[in-house]
């Protein structure tokens, strides 16, 4: 049962993974069991809010292409991939350099969250999306939208602009990809 599996540590309620996985499926429906790898990722992505990415990812046509801009350590990735895959197709592609740069009142928090490991941004990006078994559903790009735009040429149905956050930053990624 739900409260076998969940039980109170002091002051705080501590779950299991299988608790987890319960509690997204009766809370967001099939999408909910996106949200599982989720979980443990460091990042800013709320539950609601990456609960509407997976609902977003999963109810786009068969074999779509999603663009992330700004995956980080991939919180937002997992979520977008693992509605593709109980979806049962389609591709997120993740563009990333991959070096905690980005909008300046962003940028602390990237350094801080990078230095609580001695490995890299993307090599805690790609262990994190090996741990959700996502590695068939993303295809990664390391480098800015603005250097990663002018060659892309596959029709996009999802853009997802989770990087620089500054109006201009924004702007820029966007306008990389209208073409």
């Amino acid at each position: 049962s739900l409260t076998g599996r969940l039980f109170r540590l002091g002051r705080q309620w501590v779950s299991t993974p299988s608790t987890r996985k319960l509690f997204y499926r009766i809370r967001y429906g099939p999408c909910g069991l996106a949200l599982v790898p989720w979980h443990p990722i460091p990042g800013w992505t709320t539950r609601e809010e990456a609960a509407a990415l997976a609902e977003a990812s999963y109810r786009l046509p068969q074999d779509a292409v999603i663009v992330e801009v700004g995956s980080f350590l991939g919180k937002s990735s997992v979520v977008l991939a693992g509605a593709r895959r109980l979806k049962g197709s389609g591709r997120l592609h993740c563009i990333d350099p991959f070096d905690g740069s980005g909008d300046a009142p962003s940028r602390s928090s990237y350094e801080a969250i990078a230095s609580q490991s001695p490995r890299s941004l993307r090599e805690r990006f790609d262990a994190n999306i090996a741990h959700a078994g996502l590695q068939g559903w993303i295809m990664t790009h390391a480098g800015t939208a603005e250097a990663i735009a002018p060659s892309w040429t596959t029709p996009i149905d999802l853009l997802f602009l989770d990087g620089d956050q500054s109006p201009g930053g924004a702007r820029s990624a966007f306008e990389a990809f209208v073409p």
